[in-house]
């Protein structure tokens, strides 16, 4: 029951709070402040500042007790490599150096590590890639 409704010209006086060992207490805006018991009137500011703590979104969203944690990347490149198992691929030892061209820009890959499987049609190039231009690698893709 709100503070208002207490107060309202509209409202019984006689109404009486049915529940619990506070039954025989006829509620007033003076039993609701005085009293511990479910009725007593709480601090608006409290109850927004609690109700405002749980809500992880805006208005109208659901209230969690906690924001849902995201998964990490290590889940994806667990659930890649797992793939890569049942496709049957290979690791390819001794390669230094892996250069894709496209267009005007070549992506670089020093040392990666290279699987392959030769049925399923599939290369992994697996590394930290650099983007240069083809002007500045032609001397060393020459040499």
């Amino acid at each position: 029951m709100r503070r208002e409704d207490l107060t309202s010209p509209t409202c019984n006086p006689d109404r009486t709070a049915r529940i619990g060992p506070w039954a025989d207490k006829t509620l007033t805006p003076s039993t609701a402040e005085e009293s511990k018991s479910p009725f007593a009137v709480m601090n608006v500011d409290k109850l927004k500042k609690m109700a405002g703590a749980v809500r992880t979104g805006g208005k109208g969203s659901v209230r969690r007790k906690k924001k849902a944690v995201h998964k990490t990347t290590t889940t994806d490149d667990k659930r890649l490599q797992s793939t890569l198992k049942r496709v049957g691929v290979n690791t390819i030892p001794g390669i230094e150096e892996v250069n894709i061209f496209k267009d005007d820009v070549v992506i670089q890959f020093q040392n990666p590590k290279v699987q392959a499987s030769i049925a399923a049609n599939t290369w992994v190039v697996s590394g930290t890639p650099q983007t240069k231009k083809l002007q500045d690698l032609l001397p060393t893709i020459i040499n």
